[in-house]
């Protein structure tokens, strides 16, 4: 379904072009690329490949992740450069144990959890579909940082203590992320000059795809699972998205494979009669929707580390790109400074074990880039957040749909998820009555502050009168730029 301008829909002028991403870096390269004279693409690419330097806890051009892409025109598309199942031996994995406030969760990494990463085809793939700057103009903001380096905040820091067991694995993550031997932290600096270098030669047109380093895969896993031939059959595919009607509009996003995108879309048109769902209303939707999609699919999902990049641009190009490393392997493809996922070595995505896994296969994921149009305007949002991204884009969403808040207040309002084990997580600052209502279907965690645990959803809304706004979630970090 494409959207033509002047429909209702979309607006057909935008007053300013603005960024909302994960961290004040990563919006820092995507502005400066608008206001360079690139469009929405060119920006969110920028941004993409600055994240891998800004946010090294949650990206990387070792990971994989999904565009959609709205043109001007209402032309619509969805890139999937998610990453796939390797088709080598895997071999022995390694295992970690991370600490989640209290709560501890063992996740493997190392070599034998590698699959095959889609970040670099899939940034470089948008730039040629789409991109109207030189590639060296956009690849440039992240040389710089990785060169000169960039300075981590809070957030950031935070992001990367979760997964210190990781990024301590091996001498080369321990070179990059513990310098002085501690890992680094708020206000220090982290820089790589050897990614620098690889990033020198992806904006000269000399590595072109992830097949272009064979031979660097070859030295770290000769014995595999990643394949040469892996390497060469990686291609990002396009795909229609998914465009659902909702009250007073509609939602298009990430289809299947993925499945946030989905669970999102159903949940709304269940809710559609509700002006003003409460959070028992969404959250009991959320796991009865949830449960019945994982039913019919089969497959691996993926649901760690992801970070989000919304952008639109003053022609109303419209980019909401989504990626992911899971909490990362440990592991550096040698001579590129690019930290490998570890996406096949997650139990939760191989049920049956990585054995079983299907060579070439798309690893499933809940990340969910999406556009909502809707009677007051048109909103461009994603997260991250693992299994929390559904809850943490229906609460924003309804809460814009029924004109409960302003974009600023749609984000920051306390958030409900129920997650795997029944449990009924809730922000603190939920109207005393909707907690006592959420008691009614289990047991109720309420935390005592917002917390990175709950997503972090990066927005910007275009009003029907062309009013650009923008948003990003403090809870991970986040930072915005209202362009022009």
């Amino acid at each position: 379904m494409d959207i033509p301008p002047g429909s209702g829909l979309y607006p057909c002028h935008v007053s300013q072009a603005a960024i909302s991403c994960g961290s004040a870096p990563t919006a820092r390269a995507g502005a400066a690329v608008l206001a360079a004279g690139g469009n929405a693409v060119d920006a969110a690419v920028a941004a993409a490949f600055a994240s891998t330097v800004a946010e090294p806890g949650v990206s990387s051009l070792g990971g994989g992740g999904f565009l959609l892409v709205r043109e001007a025109d209402g032309t619509q598309q969805v890139v999937d450069f998610f990453t796939t199942v390797p088709s080598g031996p895997a071999g022995q994995r390694e295992t970690v144990t991370v600490v989640y406030s209290g709560a501890t969760q063992d996740f493997h990494v190392g070599n034998a959890t590698v699959a095959v990463p889609g970040c670099l085809d899939g940034f470089l793939t948008a730039h040629r579909t789409w991109g109207r700057l030189p590639l060296a103009d956009v690849v440039g903001p992240a040389i710089s940082y990785a060169h000169d380096g960039v300075l981590l905040d809070a957030r950031q820091a935070h992001a990367m203590a979760l997964i210190e067991p990781v990024l301590l694995l091996t001498e080369a993550a321990r070179m990059r992320m513990a310098p002085d031997g501690v890992l680094l932290g708020d206000g220090d600096q982290y820089r790589d000059t050897e990614f620098a270098v690889l990033l020198q030669r992806v904006a000269a047109g000399e590595v072109r795809g992830i097949a272009d380093l064979t031979d660097e895969f070859a030295a770290l896993m000769p014995d595999g699972p990643v394949t040469a031939d892996d390497l060469r059959a990686f291609a990002p595919v396009s795909r229609d998205p998914l465009v659902a009607p909702i009250r007073s509009g509609s939602i298009t996003t990430n289809p299947l494979p993925s499945l946030g995108g989905s669970i999102v879309a159903h949940v709304l048109r269940d809710l559609a009669d509700e002006c003003h769902p409460e959070a028992r209303a969404i959250a009991e939707a959320l796991v009865e929707t949830t449960a019945w999609l994982k039913a019919q699919v089969s497959g691996p999902v993926a649901t760690n580390g992801t970070t989000h990049i919304s952008v639109v641009d003053s022609d109303g190009m419209v980019a909401a790109l989504s990626v992911s490393n899971g909490v990362g392997g440990g592991v550096f493809l040698p001579g590129t400074g690019i930290h490998l996922n570890n996406m096949m070595g997650e139990d939760d995505l191989h049920p049956g074990g990585p054995e079983a896994a299907v060579p070439g296969q798309r690893i499933r994921s809940m990340m969910a880039p999406s556009i909502v149009d809707y009677d007051g305007g048109s909103l461009v949002l994603g997260t991250g957040g693992s299994e929390r991204i559904r809850s943490a884009l229906t609460r924003v969403i309804t809460l814009m749909l029924g004109g409960d808040a302003d974009l600023a207040g749609a984000v920051e309002a306390p958030r409900v998820h129920v997650d795997n084990q029944g449990v009924i997580q809730v922000e603190p600052g939920l109207p005393l009555e909707q907690v006592e209502a959420l008691r009614g279907l289990g047991e109720v965690s309420l935390w005592p502050q917002r917390h990175f645990y709950f997503g972090g959803v990066n927005a910007v809304h275009v009003s029907t009168g062309g009013v650009t706004t923008a948003h990003a979630d403090p809870r991970r970090g986040g930072a915005a730029i209202v362009v022009g």
